[in-house]
């Protein structure tokens, strides 16, 4: 035992990993095989234990992008109604997922016309960023509308996440959507002349940047021409708000993840009902 290998640590803390709820550390891990069994190892093999015994209990990241198909297959036919799609590259590894359940679909009938869409990082293994979009529903409670997973927040992945959106939420003519990849580049500016010339400017350095900016009229989301339809609601703060509710997710390989979004949501529209 005094010169055990990562993967015989692994077996001894197994049962700790699936049954203590809060994430283990590997400083955790260091304490408990002194004071249980007396051994002393070094964070580097506590770390390196640590992620032998998920594997077990999770199966490993590129495992988990391989029953991807099959895990989204199920959600669909255990959940009504829902959305999920996948995106490969053209040598058949993962790019992007996109996923909405059913009973969201359904509760954005009821929610304002305001969509609020942001990105956080993920911290698993191949990181990426997790796509969120929520809603204010007629209790002003946030609403979560639809998640996405890409490589990296970028032109090419919102444009991917926002085409399924269109998709599955359709179009509504007082719809805003409020994003901080837009706000970022134009919202700032606060009056009619100055947005067409900042505009013309980055047709000039980027056309297809503004190609992706126009692709929503700028009433939807442009200060100059703001509708005052926006249901006091001016920022992705709502979004933020859920990042913090998931932010264990985004230490899961991409399958928990997902599960874990879900059990989320099944907890919030119980407490709903």
């Amino acid at each position: 035992m005094r010169n055990a290998t990562s993967k015989v640590i692994a077996e001894y803390i197994i049962d700790l990993v699936r049954h203590i709820l809060q994430e283990i550390t590997p400083k955790f891990v260091i304490e408990e095989m002194r004071s249980r069994y007396g051994l002393h190892i070094g964070y580097h093999k506590a770390w390196r234990s640590l992620q032998h015994a998920y594997n077990v209990i999770r199966g490993s990241p590129e495992n988990n992008y391989t029953l991807l198909p099959q895990y989204f297959h199920m959600m669909k036919l255990r959940n009504p109604g829902t959305v999920a799609n996948i995106k490969w590259t053209a040598d058949n590894k993962f790019k992007y997922a996109f996923f909405a359940y059913g009973a969201s679909i359904e509760g954005w009938k009821h929610c304002r016309p305001v969509m609020m869409v942001d990105a956080t990082l993920l911290k698993s293994k191949y990181r990426g960023v997790l796509m969120i979009a929520v809603a204010k529903d007629g209790n002003n409670s946030i609403f979560p509308l639809a998640f996405g997973i890409a490589d990296s927040e970028n032109n090419e992945s919102y444009r991917w996440f926002f085409r399924h959106m269109k998709k599955v939420f359709g179009t509504r003519k007082d719809l805003s959507i409020l994003s901080d990849r837009h706000a970022s580049i134009a919202t700032a500016i606060k009056r009619t002349a100055e947005f067409r010339t900042y505009m013309s400017q980055i047709q000039k350095i980027d056309p297809k940047a503004a190609e992706y900016i126009e692709e929503e009229p700028p009433e939807r989301w442009a200060r100059p021409f703001h509708t005052n339809r926006r249901y006091n609601m001016l920022t992705t703060n709502n979004v933020e708000t859920m990042n913090y509710v998931l932010r264990k997710a985004r230490e899961l390989p991409i399958m928990e993840c997902i599960g874990y979004i879900q059990n989320k949501l099944q907890i919030g529209f119980t407490r709903e009902n």
